[in-house]
């Protein structure tokens, strides 16, 4: 009898520190794709991880974006640490790659209180309109940002 008593105390016991112990966040590997084109910023940002769907990418600034996925959206910050152009004058191409880290810095609805960071690499070609007088100014292009890391939601 007394073996039993202490058996279901010890089950009671382990059972009141699981409830008692606060919801850990999910915290786990982060892949976005981003492909864009045309002379516009932003394009489909692809997520597999805590952070998942088909959404779009909405520029806020130069450092800044937004993804919106249907069920929530996320804001992330991201700085260059090394980039390279190419551009030929005679066809009006040009190549841009950089790479660098980014940091998500929250989200809205199912994303509410996401954070994480992580590095990406972006690729683009863009081509501008041959004129009398060389290339113009702008342009469109394409290109593909890779970013990986980890998220972390409450």
């Amino acid at each position: 009898m007394v073996k039993r008593a202490i058996a279901l105390m010890a089950g009671m016991a382990a059972v009141s520190t699981v409830w008692a112990t606060p919801a850990l966040a999910r915290s786990s590997s982060q892949k976005f794709t981003i492909r864009f084109s045309g002379s516009g910023g932003g394009g489909t940002v692809y997520a597999a991880g805590p952070i998942s769907g088909t959404g779009r990418d909405r520029v806020i600034n130069d450092n800044t974006d937004r993804f919106v996925f249907s069920g929530g959206s996320v804001t992330v910050t991201h700085q260059t640490t090394s980039s390279s152009d190419s551009f030929d004058p005679r066809s009006c191409f040009g190549t841009h790659r950089e790479t660098g880290n980014y940091q998500i810095a929250g989200g809205t609805r199912k994303y509410s209180g996401a954070s994480g960071n992580g590095t990406y690499s972006l690729r683009a070609t863009f081509r501008s309109k041959r004129t009398a007088k060389g290339c113009s100014n702008g342009g469109s292009g394409t290109g593909v940002v890779t970013a990986r890391g980890t998220t972390n939601l409450p």
